[in-house]
């Protein structure tokens, strides 16, 4: 049987290179390089007249009616096509995708690859318009420009980790891991502004808005010369957007929303109300703003709009499907997936419909299914239980003080494993009404994954690589040769081979360069 458990950061945006774990005999266990997967949210935004598009982890959304209802519009993308970007340029649309640059003339009806002078195949990070110049920079670090509005590319610059793009006149700003660059020969020629890890820039017409990463919000007046902290009710969020709209400026953060100024940044309100809060978490990826109408990109909700410069907000996602999936389990005919905000629903006819059980949580983190019992890991720090395939629940913690977050769980025979983020692994042995820690050899307590293969555990820590128990938890043992990445948050197995994900993150909407490498056994 095939175990995948795998856990996702709330407001990040994660791609894992798996590995390959070779041989289950310790003294033999070596680990080699897999391929990447990647995971999904609204992510952005783009208006086109009375058109709205949403870029998802599942697509693109097409809505006419200001969000009131949706349409999924992916005819010509690629399978499970990630949009890291979107911007209209005329007539045409223009989607970023983990896989190349799409345009549509037709509104979204059908896409097109673009590829005269881009990469095939080549994730795409971002993008700027400048009259009829587009730059987008792509995932092999290459800044590339079209003067033909999209029909031709030239790359003009190899070297700058561009994260965002402002333009300010004939001013183009890139900002990323390794500064502020000035451009003001439309690409020809770059000057970096600053040597500092900026993830975010925006402008207007007279000033420029950064966010500097660990640093906050600063304010240039002088094209990113000089720059003044602008951090006073913001500080300490990570900026994921900014938008300017007359003397308002927008600002979407990650874990906590949206945050207005009508000072030029001197001050920042938040500005939430109606907003749905799922756990701990309300991440807004884009703000896009149409007269007195505002539209905010955000990770579980959806698609909001305000018509009072945000000071109240109503949802406007019927249709937009891309709701945040954490966890999946199956047993027989039931599919059961549980998702941020709390939410399980069951399927046994293979998904072509489901129904909702109201679980009472924030975020069902991980599921197991055996037979007719159903385990689900949740934020609120406990497994919760059902005998009878989730039609009732109970929430045990008995023995056990976890910490607020439940990231795996696992079953071999009648015995029941679970994870945490700082109580490392505990055991049941009824069914998940009494437990018992089970962290011997297990140096590192904060545990991302489990799975199993035949009497053998392993387990995927934060800092400590791989461990391996063989006894059911008593003993613990790290399997680590040949892993250089010990950060690992997702493990599965399939038949004798054990697959090992591991991250190296930066919160926010885009994707950085993961590393794993593997496990194998005989």
């Amino acid at each position: 049987m095939k175990n995948i458990f795998r856990f996702v950061h709330g407001g990040r945006f994660l791609c894992v290179m798996f590995c390959l774990l070779t041989s289950i005999n310790p003294l033999h266990a070596q680990w080699n390089h897999s391929y990447p997967i990647y995971g999904g949210a609204v992510f952005r935004l783009a208006l086109n007249e009375n058109r709205i598009f949403a870029g998802t982890w599942n697509g693109v959304y097409l809505s006419t009616n200001d969000g009131t209802s949706w349409d999924q519009v992916n005819t010509g993308l690629p399978a499970g096509p990630v949009i890291t970007d979107l911007f209209c340029h005329g007539q045409n649309v223009f989607a970023a995708t983990s896989s190349g640059l799409y345009v549509s003339s037709n509104n979204g009806t059908n896409w097109t690859a673009v590829t005269n002078g881009l990469p095939s195949n080549q994730g795409v990070f971002c993008s700027a318009l400048k009259e009829n110049n587009i730059f987008v920079q792509c995932w092999n670090g290459v800044t590339y420009l079209s003067t033909n509005s999209g029909m031709n590319w030239t790359a003009v610059s190899d070297s700058m980790g561009v994260t965002s793009f402002a333009v300010k006149g004939n001013n183009i700003f890139a900002a990323g891991f390794y500064g502020i660059y000035l451009s003001t020969n439309n690409g020809t020629n770059w000057t970096r502004l600053s040597d500092r890890w900026v993830y975010t820039i925006g402008a207007d017409s007279v000033n420029l808005f950064a966010y500097f990463v660990n640093d906050g919000v600063y304010l240039s007046t002088d094209n990113g010369v000089n720059w003044i902290a602008r951090n006073n009710g913001i500080s300490g969020r990570f900026v994921e957007c900014f938008t300017v709209s007359g003397s308002n400026i927008y600002a979407g953060t990650v874990f906590h929303g949206v945050h207005l100024s009508t000072n030029n940044g001197d001050s920042w309100t938040q500005i939430n109300n109606g907003i749905a809060s799922y756990g701990y978490n309300i991440s807004v990826y884009d703000i896009k703003v149409s007269g007195n109408k505002v539209f905010a990109a955000t990770e579980g909700g959806g698609t909001y709009l305000s018509t009072n410069r945000g000071t109240n907000w109503n949802q406007v996602s019927t249709g937009l499907t891309a709701v945040k999936i954490n966890a999946i389990g199956i047993s027989g005919n039931n599919i059961f997936v549980g998702t941020r905000g709390g939410s399980l629903y069951l399927s046994n006819n293979n998904g072509l419909s489901w129904r909702h059980i109201n679980m009472g949580h924030k975020d069902i983190n991980t599921l197991a299914v055996n037979g007719s019992n159903v385990f689900a890991g949740t934020d609120g720090g406990y497994v919760s239980v059902s005998t009878d395939n989730g039609e009732t629940w109970e929430r045990h913690t008995n023995g056990w003080l976890p910490g607020p977050f439940i990231s795996s769980v696992i079953t071999i025979g009648n015995n029941v494993f679970a994870s945490s983020r700082c109580g490392g692994v505990c055991l049941s042995t009824d069914n998940g009404t009494n437990w018992t820690e089970v962290n011997n050899g297990l140096s590192e307590l904060c545990v991302y994954a489990l799975a199993t293969y035949g009497n053998n555990i392993f387990a995927g820590t934060s800092g400590g690589g791989v461990y391996r128990s063989t006894n059911s938890g008593s003993n613990w043992a790290s399997v680590n040769n040949g892993l250089t990445n010990l950060n690992i948050s997702a493990l599965a197995t399939d038949g004798n081979n054990v697959f090992a994900g591991g991250k190296e993150e930066y919160i926010g909407r885009r994707i950085v360069v993961q590393v794993g490498q593997a496990l194998t056994m005989d």
